[in-house]
């Protein structure tokens, strides 16, 4: 029998509404993989509400370049955090003309493990692309 591929696609989109069926699997998405982060780098996440974060995260990263000292730190933010990342940028930027922002964006890959919870079904692992940033906010040299 010849399938068409519209015929396909809806296959594939069924079987992936089953892993999202609550009463069929646990989703536990996975840390992305990263490097070791340094004393200077700011990861910014979701959960607070932009206003709080982005003052909570202004604070710390204005201690890091005058109080620590830090000629340059790192905002690293992915999918709906990047909004936070720059308008963290952005505020620290409006108060000090010095400041040189640089951004950087990509994709990662992240994994998200299924684990059944129902018997007959197997655990899966999917795969799905985001974006992500790195702002390096650094102080331009007077020179």
């Amino acid at each position: 029998e010849i399938m068409s591929d519209r015929d396909d696609r809806s296959e594939l989109d069924a079987g992936e509404d089953a892993l999202y069926d609550r009463s069929a699997y646990i989703r536990i998405r996975r840390a992305p993989i990263r490097a070791e982060a340094r004393v200077n780098d700011v990861y910014v996440r979701r959960g607070f509400t932009e206003a709080a974060a982005v003052a909570k995260l202004t604070k710390r990263s204005r201690k890091l370049l005058y109080e620590d000292g830090h000629d340059l730190i790192r905002l690293y933010a992915i999918g709906a955090a990047m909004t936070t990342a720059i308008a963290v940028a952005l505020d620290i930027q409006s108060n000090d003309s010095t400041l040189v922002l640089k951004p950087t964006t990509s994709s990662l890959c992240l994994y998200d493990e299924f684990e059944p919870i129902r018997n007959g079904l197997i655990p899966k692992t999917v795969t799905r692309i985001n974006s992500q940033i790195c702002i390096e906010i650094h102080k331009r040299s007077l020179s």
